[in-house]
Parts: C-alpha cells; structure tokens; sequence
C-alpha cells in the first residue's frame, strides 16, 4: 500500500506562536518553529494550516491517514503534545497527551477511513484546498520555557481500484 507525506503549505492561524515563527513549519524542513515564554496551566500553542495534497491521485481509496509532529522542550514536563484536527465545517479531533521531552521526539494521531467517511472527507475533499488541518501543543505549568517544534506533516495510506496505473510510481499497477 503506497504511502503519500503531505506537509503544511500556508499558515492559516497561529496560537501563542506568531505566525512568522510558524512559517518555519511550512515544507519538509528541519527549521524550528520557536516558542519562549511562561504562558498559563493548560494554555494551547498551536497552528492552523493548509496542506496541499493534490498530489494523492484523484482514484485513490484511502484508507487512513497519520499526523506526525517533530518537538522538543527546554525541560521537562512543561509543554505537551495535545492534539491534531482536520476541519472543514465539521472536524475530526483526536487528542492524546503527552508530555515533550527535551530531546526531540515524535507524536502520532491517526484518523481512520470510516472517520474520515463519517465527516465527508473524501478523496476529493483531500486533494481539495478546502481543509483546515491544526496541530496543538498544551503548557503543563505556568514555568518559562521554550517549546521547539520542528515538523508537521500528514501521511496518506491509499490503494487504487484495481488495473488503475499509479502516475506516482512509473504508472506501476497495483
């Protein structure tokens, strides 16, 4: 099953982070997006964006999707993974906290085919400009610290109809 990563095109909205500082986020980079200052107990940081998945053929059956987020933190237990939502007049939220080390690590929210179905995002919608798509870390403490957050992207899993060519990969058949 073929394997599409799709990064953020366009900054839409930024929390607690400016949205120059956001932009760094932008592309398949290794630029950090940085955050400094003490901010209050469960207060969001975070960003809205556009990802440009027109790439993903027009046939495909999708069958799940992955957002991925590169950070780190200055200390421990201080900031925290949080969240991943796809909008587009209805959303998907997934939520799964955890704490950001301070070495840079990797968080995970995967969103199925049935809920992608259930919302209406369709393959159509995907390739669309029309999606929203934000990625939110949470503060644990009122504590100074930074939050470095280096990469957000989105991985598409698709199939295509049987006898279909994939254009990505030399018009192989799968």
């Amino acid at each position: 099953m073929p394997t599409l990563s799709f990064y953020p095109t366009q900054v839409l909205s930024a929390s607690a982070f400016s949205a120059s500082e956001l932009s760094k986020v932008l592309g398949n980079t290794s630029t950090e997006a940085t955050h400094t200052d003490s901010i209050g107990t469960y207060a969001g940081l975070g960003g809205t964006f556009r990802i440009d998945m027109s790439a993903l053929p027009a046939s495909a059956i999708v069958s799940g999707l992955r957002a991925q987020v590169l950070a780190l933190a200055s200390a421990t237990n201080i900031r925290a993974f949080y969240s991943f939502e796809i909008y587009n007049g209805d959303s998907i939220l997934k939520t799964n906290q955890s704490s950001v080390p301070t070495s840079l690590s990797q968080w995970t929210a995967s969103v199925t085919a049935s809920e992608l179905a259930a919302r209406g995002i369709n393959t159509a919608a995907l390739r669309g400009s029309g999606l929203e798509w934000a990625n939110n870390f949470l503060s644990l403490g009122t504590s100074y610290a930074t939050l470095y957050w280096q990469k957000f992207w989105v991985d598409v899993d698709y199939t295509l109809p049987a006898g279909v060519p994939n254009p990505l990969f030399f018009n192989e058949l799968f």
